[in-house]
């Protein structure tokens, strides 16, 4: 039986960094042998477009299909109506076989998180959320959680594996 993977979100507000960091985190974490898992949170209402319009799949929609999916040899993809709105539960254990899922967004979850933040006078979001692990900020601030310079991608790894990772 598969064991849920780790679930770290990346919070903050936008256009601050969090992509970015996700983006570095993800590679730095595969070398060390992790199998890494995103997610993104869209606020946005409209619907998300991510189907060619054209493309058979894109057609399958079109004509009513609630949920298509695209098998190729190398990847997999489905395309489904929100129409209850859909746990981050359900979202990771429908990645399949991960090690830890790194999610942009969803701050309201009870989870671990990392907040990032790009200006020394950004107000945290989750300042006094006891799910805040850390902060990623390229200025000193004053903080009761660790802070790591975005640049310092070996050094929020370790403690990722230490404080996510490797914890049952």
């Amino acid at each position: 039986m598969e064991t849920l993977p780790k679930v770290l979100l990346i919070v903050g507000y936008k256009k601050v960094g969090k992509t970015t960091l996700i983006e570095k985190l993800i590679p730095e974490l595969s070398n060390r042998g992790y199998r890494v898992g995103t997610v993104k949170h869209h606020h946005s209402d409209f619907p998300a477009s991510f189907d060619t319009a054209g493309t058979d799949t894109w057609r399958h929609r079109q004509a009513g299909a609630s949920s298509v999916a695209l098998a190729t040899p190398t990847d997999f993809a489905m395309f489904r109506d929100n129409e209850s709105s859909i746990s981050l539960d359900e979202i990771v254990s429908a990645l399949g076989a991960t090690d830890i899922v790194l999610v942009e967004g969803f701050h309201d979850e009870p989870r671990a998180k990392i907040e990032v933040l790009s200006d020394p006078n950004n107000e945290p979001i989750c300042k006094t959320d006891s799910h805040l692990l850390a902060i990623v900020t390229p200025r000193a601030r004053q903080a009761t959680v660790p802070i790591f310079a975005p640049s310092h991608i070996k050094s929020l790894a370790d403690f990722i594996e230490r404080e996510i990772l490797t914890v049952t």
